[in-house]
Formats: structure tokens, C-alpha cells, sequence
């Protein structure tokens, strides 16, 4: 690969005509020139932020890629789609209310072309969170290289916005998951299962934004995500240790009750209810069978030097 790839910039816009102006801005304004910037329009095409993108967006930049899709089909959809018709060897993705620092994509290309972990399969960055006013949070320093799946399946290491990646790997690994949210953090997941390393960039290049408006009136689909997530998450835990999985299943399950009962949804925090029940019949059963019963028919002794030795032969 050159070490000066032409790096494909995918925006997904729905419902911010106005900050999707400043995350082109960031783009165009960066420090690595190789660019190709693709804003694929996911709003429906009766829509007025549709209307105002199509006829104001092309003649104020006239250098980028502009896709009206003319419906909204999710912002996974949208990736995946400006993915297909990209020219780029390499795939960068920003929100539409997100802005990078100057120097996001040469300090990233440049990692990528000299870090000293193989087989790379993303780059990603900090991040700094601002609030709705605009005033700083936090920074959000997760420093993770290599493949550090198991960390993966516990928090998600990093966000969209902040990922570059080969678009070969993007492709082989299946693209982002039609899933109402969570996308990026199961599209990791399946990148670093494929076997796929990461790097990172100990600089916040990012600046995201928090809006709390657009989580109360998604409510719904926020909780719908984060149940299809969780499906998706229980598919997967059969390659954790047994401890490890009943500690995410308790967290999933913690999560989705946690926003069932925010959003106070009768549905959801009926399912979370039931299947922390689900759970905890199956903890006590684990430990009647393995402990209880060998512990009545053998004696206490023997049950305790047999589990010493087990331990042995693992730590030894």
C-alpha cells in the first residue's frame, strides 16, 4: 500500500444540515491532502433537512461525493452503502455533528504505516466529549493495541468517528450491523475475532458532541439496540471462560434494565427481569451440582483438596 493512500471520508447525515457543515469544515480542512469525502444523505427526501442538503450542500462544496439515498435507512445502512462507491484503499468514518482536529488523518496514516504491530486492521484516537453549550467534559483516553477482544466484549474501546481502517479489511469483516445501535462496537468486535490488531494514536483528535434532546426521543429505538446488542453479545460469549460470561451477562442484563426503567418501558424491563432471573437459577444450580452435591456425597475434605489440585494444574 502507498504510504500516501487516498483516504475515502464517509459522513451519514440525518436531521444537522447545520453541523454537518463544520464536520465538512474539519475535513477539508486537514493537514493530509489525499482525501475523498462521500456525504451519503439519510434523511427522506420530503424531509427539509433533505431539501436544504441537496440544493445547497453541492454548490458550497463542489469537490465532494454527495449520495441523497432519499429515504432513511440508518446510519449503518448509509456507512455501508458510501463504503460500495468509495475509491480509497483506506475507509475513515465521521458523525455528522462530530469535528476532527487538523491533524487526525496524518498522524493516523502515519501510524499505520510505521507502527509496530502487524496485521493492523484499525487506527483509531481519543477523544474529547463536549456537552451541548459546548463546554469540555472529559477526554476519553483508551489505550488498547493488539487484539484485545476480551476487553471488547466489556466496553467498547473506541467510536466511529475516530476509526481508519483498510477498506479490504472493512469489507472482509462484514461492514457495520444493521442494529438500531451499538454498530461500531459490534463491528469491532468482529474485527478483532477475524483477527485483526488495532493502534492508537495517544493524541484526542475528536471532539463529539452530547446531545441529550435526541436521547429522550429515541428512547425506543436506544433500548431496542441495546436489546439487539445484547443478542448479538450472547451469540458470541461461548469463547469467554465461564466466570467472564456470567460477568457479562450480569452487565448486559444491568444495562438493559438500567434503561428499561429509565425510559420506563414495560416490554424491556420485563425481558431484563426475566432473564436476571434466567441467570440467577442457573448460578445457583451451578453451584448446588459442583459444589453442594459433591460436597454431601464425598465430604467437604475431599471436595476441597480435589478443587486445590484443579487449581494447581491450572496456575502450575
Amino acid at each position: 500500500m502507498s504510504e500516501s493512500p487516498l483516504v475515502s471520508v464517509i459522513i451519514p447525515t440525518y436531521g444537522r444540515s447545520e453541523s454537518l457543515l463544520n464536520s465538512i469544515d474539519s475535513v477539508m480542512t486537514q493537514s493530509y491532502k489525499d482525501i475523498e469525502l462521500i456525504v451519503i444523505d439519510d434523511n427522506n427526501s420530503d424531509s427539509e433537512y433533505f431539501k436544504y442538503n441537496y440544493n445547497g450542500l453541492l454548490q458550497s462544496y463542489p469537490n465532494i461525493i454527495y449520495i441523497a439515498q432519499g429515504k432513511n435507512v440508518g446510519a449503518a445502512r448509509a456507512r455501508n452503502n458510501a463504503v460500495k462507491v468509495s475509491n480509497g484503499s483506506m475507509i475513515a468514518f465521521l458523525d455528522d455533528d462530530d469535528i476532527w482536529l487538523p491533524d487526525k488523518l496524518k498522524l493516523q496514516i502515519e501510524l499505520f504505516n510505521h507502527s509496530s504491530v502487524t496485521n493492523i486492521g484499525m487506527i483509531y484516537c481519543f477523544t474529547s466529549i463536549f456537552d451541548s453549550n459546548r463546554n469540555k467534559i472529559k477526554e476519553i483516553h483508551n489505550e488498547y493495541k493488539g487484539n484485545p477482544v476480551l476487553v471488547q466484549f466489556f466496553k467498547n474501546i473506541t467510536s466511529t468517528s475516530t476509526m481508519l481502517l483498510p477498506k479490504n479489511v472493512f469489507l472482509e469483516v462484514g461492514g457495520f450491523p444493521l442494529l438500531k445501535s451499538g454498530q461500531d462496537y459490534i463491528f469491532l468486535l468482529n474485527l478483532l475475532e477475524a483477527g485483526y490488531n488495532i493502534d492508537y494514536v495517544a493524541k484526542p483528535l475528536i471532539e463529539q458532541y452530547y446531545h441529550n434532546d435526541e436521547r429522550i426521543s429515541n428512547s425506543y429505538n436506544s433500548l431496542l439496540g441495546t436489546f439487539e446488542t445484547m443478542q448479538v453479545i450472547e451469540s458470541k460469549i461461548s469463547i469467554l471462560p465461564m466466570g467472564k460470561r456470567r460477568k457479562l451477562k450480569r452487565q448486559l442484563n444491568f444495562r438493559l434494565l438500567y434503561k428499561a426503567i429509565y425510559f420506563d418501558d414495560r416490554k424491556f424491563k420485563s425481558i431484563a427481569i426475566k432473564k436476571s432471573i434466567n441467570n440467577f437459577i442457573f448460578e445457583v444450580l451451578l453451584i448446588y451440582t459442583v459444589i453442594y452435591l459433591p460436597i454431601k456425597f464425598f465430604g467437604g475434605k475431599m471436595v476441597i483438596e480435589f478443587l486445590q489440585s484443579i487449581k494447581y494444574r491450572i496456575t502450575r
